[in-house]
C-alpha cells in the first residue's frame, strides 16, 4: 500500500531551518514554521539533495514531485507561468499577470503567490514590483532578498 501519511523533515539552510512536508516522494509544502499536525520522518536523499544543491548554487531547477491538489485553477496557472522565470532572473507582478490573462489581474497574481504552498520550489521569490522594489513574500522579505542573492551570486 502506498505511503499516504503526511510527514515532515527539516533542512538547515542559509535562510534558516526550512520544513518540508511530504507524502512518500511527493512534496506538499515548504515552510519556515514547524508543522504541528504531521510526524517527523527523514526526507529521501533525493529531495534533501535537491534543496542542498539549490542552496549551494549547484541546482537551478527542482526535479521533484509536488502536490498542488489544494490550489485553485488560477493559482495553478500562475505557478505554471512562473516556470518561465529562470534561476537568477526576476519578473514583475504585471508581467506574470499578462502571462496568465491580462495586466488587470496583477493583484490577484500577488494573492496567488502569497498562497504558494511550495515557495523555493515554485520560485515566487523571483517576482518583484514594477518599481524594482521587492514587493511581498510569504516567507518574509529578508528571505526573499537572501534567495535572490543566492541566485544572483551563483548564476
Amino acid at each position: 500500500m502506498a505511503d499516504i501519511i503526511e510527514r515532515y523533515d527539516c533542512i538547515n539552510s542559509p535562510i534558516g531551518v526550512i520544513y518540508v512536508v511530504f507524502v512518500g516522494e511527493v512534496v506538499k509544502a515548504v515552510t519556515l514554521v514547524r508543522p504541528q499536525a504531521v510526524a517527523a520522518h527523514p526526507l529521501s536523499s533525493d529531495i534533501r539533495g535537491q534543496f542542498e544543491g539549490y542552496f549551494a548554487g549547484k541546482r537551478v531547477v527542482f526535479d521533484i514531485k509536488v502536490s498542488l491538489e489544494k490550489v485553485s485553477k488560477f493559482c495553478a496557472s500562475v505557478y505554471k507561468a512562473l516556470e518561465e522565470v529562470l534561476y537568477g532572473e526576476v519578473c514583475t507582478y504585471g508581467w506574470l499577470a499578462r502571462r496568465v490573462g491580462t495586466a488587470s489581474v496583477a493583484r490577484a497574481v500577488g494573492q496567488a503567490l502569497k498562497k504558494n504552498p511550495l515557495p523555493i520550489i515554485i520560485p515566487c521569490h523571483r517576482v518583484i514590483a514594477s518599481d524594482g522594489s521587492l514587493g511581498g513574500y510569504s516567507l518574509g522579505l529578508d528571505v526573499k532578498r537572501q534567495l535572490l542573492d543566492i541566485e544572483r551570486n551563483t548564476k
